[in-house]
Formats: structure tokens, C-alpha cells, sequence
């Protein structure tokens, strides 16, 4: 039908490309929710409504529909699903490299999870600035991949050559406009994210959460006051990393309480 229809082809690819989005939609949802039920009924916690709204709404389907359009406009290109395929799992295999080197930051996340925290303490408020941009970025350019798939699908009453001339784009003022707008878009996300990913560890966003988190935790352990346990006699190692914006510390210290009143719990957290 797709190659055999001289009309309405791009429906039929949308459909295609909906459908496939929606079932993988539905196994996530499922997921999800054998995943509260095993959360209520094994532990007896309550779920956070909250965070798997900012995960799955925020995060996850976005970035499956990011991949659906990928394959989507690989099988365009090569006309051929063994060749999408291949090339879908070679970027694939080359994004989860980046991930877990370090290499791939949150300018080339699709779905930048450390954006939308949920700590040890409670859910963090995001940090909304990048969040915005990289979701525009993603956005944008699934947007643009989309476009693409469609249109350079195969047909048998036009060749890519003749579908990518100068008559046939005139013809497709309104679409090419809006491309041209989806590509500045991207591009300008994708640049102002940059800058504000540079701004490095001392920037206003990054200290704002810092200071959210220092607050949460003196709440969550009852005092808000700051009459937490003292650090005396620190001896530490630090290592480090510039490149990779990490370091690493090793050492010891003695906690000392310096108040009329005995704790209760004494606050271990590993990272915010």
C-alpha cells in the first residue's frame, strides 16, 4: 500500500509511526504501574504521582517518540528495514557509549534524567532553564526528523531527486517554512543551552538547587534550624576530573555533637 498509493502516503507513514509510538507507550505504562504495585504492596510506601509524571511526561515519551521517528527516517533513507535497523542500533550503541563515558552531557541527552531529580530527601525542583531548552532541542528536532521521514519516503510516482528540486519544495512553501522555523528553533536551543551548560559548576541554576537541597535535608531530618552534627578532623583525598566534571574523595572524619540534646539519627547523604 505505501508504495503502491500515489496520494496520501504521508498519512499512511503517520499512522504508521503513531501506532508504533502508542503500543510502546503502553508496555512503558504498564510498567509503570505493576511498578507502583509492587512499591504498595511489598513495601508499603506511597507513590509519588509527581515524579512519574515528570519522568514519563518530561522524559521517557519524548525520547521514545525521538527514536520511533529516527527508525522512522533511517527506513526513508535506505529503503530498507535491515539497513534502518542497523543503523538505528549503531546509534543507539553509540549514545549509550556516550552516556556511560561521560562524553555525551546534558546538551545531547534525549532524555536528561539528572535534569528532573528525585533524591534521597524528596522530589528536587528541576532545573528548569536547561530542562526547558533540552526539551525544545529534542522537540525540534523529532519534529524535523519527522518532516523528513515523510517526506523522503519512498514512492513510485516520484524519486527523491525530483521530490528535492527547486519546483517541487516551491510547490511546499508552508512546509518548508515551518522546517526552516523547526531548524532555527533547534539550533537556537541547542545554542543557548551550550552557553548555559558552560557556565560551570558556580552558575546561578546549579547554586539555586544546591541551596533547595541543603534546606530539604535540614527539614527532612527535623531541623530546619541547621542543629545538625558537626565535621571535625577531616582527612581527605580528592582526585580531581576537569574533563570528565567529576571527582572522586576518600578519607575519614569524627562527627561531634555539640548541642544539649542527643540525635536521634545522624544524616549520611552520598549525593544530592
Amino acid at each position: 500500500i505505501f508504495l503502491a498509493s500515489p496520494v496520501g502516503t504521508h498519512s499512511l507513514v503517520l499512522a504508521k509511526i503513531l501506532a508504533v509510538f502508542v503500543a510502546m507507550v503502553l508496555v512503558v505504562v504498564g510498567a509503570v504501574a505493576i511498578t507502583i504495585a509492587f512499591q504498595v504492596g511489598l513495601y508499603g510506601t506511597a507513590p509519588e504521582p509527581e515524579v512519574y509524571a515528570r519522568n514519563l511526561g518530561v522524559l521517557l515519551l519524548p525520547a521514545i517518540l525521538f527514536f520511533v521517528v529516527l527508525a522512522a527516517f533511517f527506513a526513508s533513507v535506505t529503503n530498507g528495514r535491515g539497513a534502518a535497523y542497523g543503523l538505528l542500533i549503531a546509534f543507539s550503541m553509540i549514545y549509550v557509549v556516550g552516556l556511560f563515558s561521560g562524553w555525551l552531557d546534558w546538551r545531547g541527552k534525549v532524555s536528561p534524567s539528572s535534569l528532573v531529580v528525585a533524591s534521597d530527601i524528596t522530589a528536587l525542583r528541576p532545573y528548569i532553564e536547561p530542562l526547558v531548552l533540552n526539551r525544545i532541542l529534542v522537540g525540534a528536532t523529532t519534529l524535523l526528523l519527522l518532516m523528513l521521514a515523510i517526506y523522503l519516503y519512498p514512492r513510485t510516482d516520484q524519486t527523491r531527486l525530483s521530490r528535492l528540486g527547486f519546483r517541487a519544495l516551491g510547490a511546499r512553501k508552508l512546509g518548508v517554512g515551518i522546517f526552516c522555523l523547526l531548524a532555527t528553533t533547534a539550533f537556537t536551543s541547542g545554542v543557548l543551552l551550550d552557553r548555559l551548560m558552560d557556565q560551570g559548576m558556580e552558575a546561578e541554576w546549579r547554586q539555586d538547587r544546591a541551596d533547595e537541597y541543603a534546606l530539604r535535608n535540614r527539614v527532612k531530618w527535623g531541623d530546619p534550624n541547621q542543629k545538625l552534627p558537626e565535621y571535625q578532623a577531616l582527612d581527605l583525598k580528592v582526585a580531581f576530573y576537569p574533563a570528565e566534571r567529576r571527582f572522586e574523595m576518600d578519607g575519614l572524619f569524627t562527627i561531634v555533637n555539640r548541642t544539649d540534646e542527643a540525635f536521634r539519627v545522624v544524616p549520611l547523604t552520598m549525593s544530592p
